[in-house]
This record gives C-alpha cells, sequence and structure tokens, in this order.
C-alpha cells in the first residue's frame, strides 16, 4: 500500500504517517474489543461461580440486611472476645502501610490505614479461623484470598470504594486470569471502636458500627456475575479509639467444586450455637440407671467398622436393648427439655438402646440422619474411665469444642447439623451413653417439598 500511493504522487511523510496511525488506530480497536471479550468471558465464569454457590448458601444465625441491590449479611458473636484479642495482637506485631490494587502502593490520601498479611504469618490459630471462615460461608478454601487484618488509628480511613477488580484497570487481565474476579467479602471487626469508623454502604444507605466478633458479609457482584456499583463502602475515619478487622476474600477460580457444604449442613438451625450440656432430671438418671443394671447381661456385640472402631481384638462397642415402653419413656422425659431448648415443637423419632463403649473405642466424626435426627440428646449413664473421653462437636460457627459428659449429665445438640464424634481412644472400661433423638413437628413434609 506505502509503494502503491508513492508511485501515484502521494507525498511519502504524509503517507508514512497515515498509515502508521492507520495501523495504531487499528491495533487500539482490536486491543480493546479483546479486552471486552475478556471481560465478558469473566463475567460468565463469575454466574457459573454463583449458580454452584447459591444452590449451597446457607448462613447458620446471619441476618440477611434488606435490600434488593445487594446480597448483604451480618453475624454477630462469629468470633468472641479471646479469639477476637488473640487477633489484634498478632495483627499489631506485623503492620505494613495499606495499598490500592491499581497501584499496590501505599496512598496518603484514599486509604491511610495499616495491613498485616496474617496468611503469610504460619500460624496455626490464624489457619484455624481461615478454614472456619470458608466452612462457614461454604466456599472452598482454593477460591480465596490469604487472610488479611486491618489496623485503623484516629484519622486513617479507606475512602469510597469496591472491591471487586475494575475491568478498566490496566491490570485486569493480570490480577483475575488465574484467581478469577473477587465474589463475597468477609469482614470480622475484632474491637468496639470507640468513636467513628464505620463502614457505610453509601448507595445502600445502610451503616454499621463496630462491635467486636461481628461479621458483615457481601457478595460483590450481582447474580449475573457482573460487578456491582451497590456495594460501594466506606470506612469512616477513627475518631477515638482504635478499629481493628480481618478481611477474607473471594474469588471466582479455585481448584474442583466451589461450594463444599452437604445436605445436613444445609438444614436450618434452631439454635444459636446448637448445643447445650445441662444436668439429666434426677428422677430419669435413676431409672436409666436401673435400665443399665438389670440389662447389663443383655449387652450384644455392636459391629460397625466404619462407624467405630477399636485397638483390641474384642468389639469396641456393646448395645443393651430397651422395649419400645422404656423408649416411650425416656422420649417423654426428655421431649418438653428439648421443646424449650430448640423453640419448636417436637415429634419423638428413635431412641437407641444403651450403648457401651469399651477400651480403645474410637467414634467416628459424622453428622446424624436426615429423616429422624434433628434435635438430639447424648446421656451418660455410667463409666469406668482413666482419663476423660470427651466428645468432639462443632458449633453452628465451626468453632470446636470437647465437652466432657460426667454420668447425671447430658448434651442437647442438633445432630443432623453439627459435625461431632469421639475420635480420640477411649483409656478406661467401659463408657455407656443412650442417645435420643427428635424431629420439628411438620419437618418431613417441609423436606419433602423443598428437597435439600
Amino acid at each position: 500500500m506505502h509503494q502503491i500511493l508513492i508511485d501515484n504522487g502521494f507525498d511519502n511523510r504524509l503517507v508514512t504517517q497515515t498509515l502508521n496511525q492507520y495501523k495504531n488506530n487499528s491495533a487500539l480497536d482490536k486491543s480493546s474489543e479483546s479486552r471486552e471479550d475478556y471481560f465478558q468471558s469473566v463475567v460468565k465464569e463469575s454466574q457459573i461461580f454463583h449458580e454452584c454457590i447459591e444452590s449451597r448458601f446457607i448462613l447458620p444465625n446471619a441476618k440477611k440486611i434488606k435490600t434488593d441491590s445487594a446480597e448483604l449479611y451480618v453475624v454477630e458473636n462469629f468470633l468472641n472476645k479471646e479469639e477476637c484479642d488473640a487477633i489484634i495482637s498478632r495483627i499489631r506485631s506485623s503492620l505494613r502501610r495499606s495499598t490500592i490494587v491499581e497501584t499496590a502502593e501505599p496512598d496518603q490520601y484514599f486509604r491511610t490505614s495499616k495491613t498485616c498479611d496474617l496468611g503469610e504469618l504460619n500460624d496455626e490459630f490464624i489457619k484455624a479461623i481461615d478454614e472456619r471462615i470458608c466452612r462457614y460461608i461454604g466456599i472452598d478454601e482454593s477460591y480465596s484470598e490469604a487472610i488479611q487484618g486491618q489496623y485503623y488509628e484516629v484519622g486513617e480511613e479507606f475512602k469510597a470504594h469496591t472491591d471487586y477488580f475494575e475491568a478498566s484497570d490496566p491490570s485486569f487481565r493480570k490480577i483475575t486470569e488465574h484467581a478469577g474476579q473477587r465474589s463475597w467479602t468477609f469482614m470480622i471487626y475484632l474491637n468496639e471502636t470507640k468513636s467513628g469508623g464505620e463502614t457505610d454502604f453509601l448507595k445502600l444507605g445502610k451503616s454499621f458500627k463496630p462491635s467486636q466478633g461481628t461479621a458483615v458479609i457481601w457478595n460483590n457482584l450481582d447474580c449475573y456475575g457482573k460487578p456491582n456499583i451497590n456495594t460501594m463502602h466506606h470506612a469512616k475515619p477513627v475518631l477515638e479509639g482504635y478499629k481493628a478487622i480481618i478481611t477474607k476474600w473471594f474469588r471466582t477460580k479455585g481448584k474442583g467444586a466451589p461450594a463444599l457444604k452437604t445436605d445436613n449442613e444445609m438444614l436450618d438451625n434452631y439454635t444459636d450455637t446448637g448445643f447445650k450440656k445441662v444436668t439429666t432430671p434426677l428422677n430419669l438418671q435413676k431409672v436409666l440407671t436401673v435400665f443399665y443394671k438389670n440389662k447389663l447381661e443383655q449387652a450384644t456385640a455392636e459391629s460397625l467398622p466404619d462407624f467405630i472402631k477399636g485397638d483390641t481384638e474384642s468389639s469396641p462397642s456393646d448395645l443393651i436393648q430397651l422395649t419400645n415402653a422404656e423408649r416411650a419413656y425416656i422420649h417423654e422425659e426428655l421431649k418438653s427439655i428439648c421443646e424449650d431448648w430448640s423453640g419448636v415443637a417436637l415429634q419423638p423419632t428413635y431412641v437407641f438402646g444403651i450403648r457401651k463403649y469399651n477400651h480403645s473405642a474410637q467414634l467416628k466424626c459424622h453428622r446424624d440422619r436426615l429423616e429422624t435426627h434433628i434435635i438430639s440428646v447424648i446421656i451418660n449413664v455410667d463409666q469406668e474411665v482413666k482419663e476423660d473421653w470427651p466428645l468432639y462437636i462443632e458449633d453452628n460457627y465451626y468453632r470446636k469444642h470437647n465437652i466432657v459428659l460426667k454420668p447425671g449429665e447430658m448434651i442437647l445438640y442438633e445432630g443432623g447439623r453439627l459435625l461431632h464424634g469421639r475420635p480420640t481412644p477411649f483409656n478406661g472400661k467401659y463408657f455407656c451413653n443412650i442417645f435420643a433423638h427428635y424431629i420439628p413437628v411438620g419437618f418431613l413434609e417441609s423436606t419433602r417439598s423443598s428437597p435439600l
């Protein structure tokens, strides 16, 4: 083309300038088109991610903020005081100036806080908190960024911003190519700020004052996978005291399926923590003790190798059967206690016989049957132990507990929802429990009409 124009009498300088401009404009057009195509591919994968998570999304004890403009939740007491104080101590030990995505450099005007890269501390306590966040929201850890701590002193803030990555950012492709767009933000306040430090969602008209242990959780994208400008928020200046938070961001790319939650975890929770240790009613304890002593010679070995195992050749557990009348009596004695605790009317479903665990027994961690074991009770009837044999149980916030039950004590728990077991080998001669189970009235009808 250049030579043809020269041969036809056009000025060489003008031809060169015009053709170079054409090439540059054409390259820009192609680059612009390529960027738009890439952005749309990110939106599409974000939409697929959203659909996967939405079908397995439930946040126990969370309050959904009433708005049609964004998905926004608040969860009080996600962390307790001891956990918050321990995290603050770790944050203070390793602070740097906070940066912004566009420049990856500190900013003296827009974001003036300090950051601690908690995920880089190789700290088992922080890893456990990170795991709890992932399991609570139900998104696999591979779809997330490392947990961060932020620390604000008087006058420090993070001006109005969004957490998702802007398509107009020159580094958008680099940031999202391997890990995808930012989806959910999980932020937890670690202290009560004396004054200031609120998080204002400007377009939603919602403001949250720092409250120790409270989590604020939101989806940065809409249901179509597009960035949701309504999630713009301002970490307002601290006026008195300080503000400490942790933040975990989730992405739309990771390894395997993103959704973690099982059918059992999709059950609604009926209580705050999900369990409560109480004293067994005295009359019931006496009756159970009589049952146990009168029927001990009738105990038969259990064979549940995938559920209860031991290190000896003898059976790790024996079962003492109860009559239907005895089962009905136990159900009736416990029913009002369980109803008062759970806040719902209950229908009895099943009472196991008295299970007698033998030396070295281990009970696999599990969740109970969906059809019959929603509200449950474990009663310690009798024991001869060399050391305590705790029940491992996770609460509705996925916090881990080891509960010791003595004879005359029992635990009420949401058996279908909560992971529980006795994974430590039993060190003793015998350990005898009774298990009673209930479902809420109308539960089976509701699950049939709304399958998990």
